[in-house]
């Protein structure tokens, strides 16, 4: 493997770990798929329990979300996110 020199480090411009999903955004009933490869179910579940928290406290009332794995043809699509209150 060779060693280079003066490549330049790009910016780090992704969002926080839970910044890039919709979460912030949604409506009671209001659903996103988050595909295979993207986040684990851990992942979805870590995201959804962080929002539920933050949500709650700005606007004085619970938030909850529900998730469900979502197949296609019997494949697996990804993790379907409902918020429920």
């Amino acid at each position: 493997m060779k060693i280079e020199k003066n490549i330049p480090i790009p910016e780090d411009h992704r969002p926080g770990p839970h910044g890039h999903l919709p979460f912030k955004k949604m409506e009671v009933g209001d659903s996103f798929l988050s595909p295979v490869g993207v986040r684990t179910r851990g992942g979805i579940s870590s995201s959804c329990s962080y929002w539920a928290k933050k949500l709650s406290k700005e606007r004085k009332f619970s938030v909850t979300f529900i998730t469900a794995i979502e197949e296609e043809n019997g494949k697996m699509k990804g993790y379907r996110v409902w918020r429920r209150t």
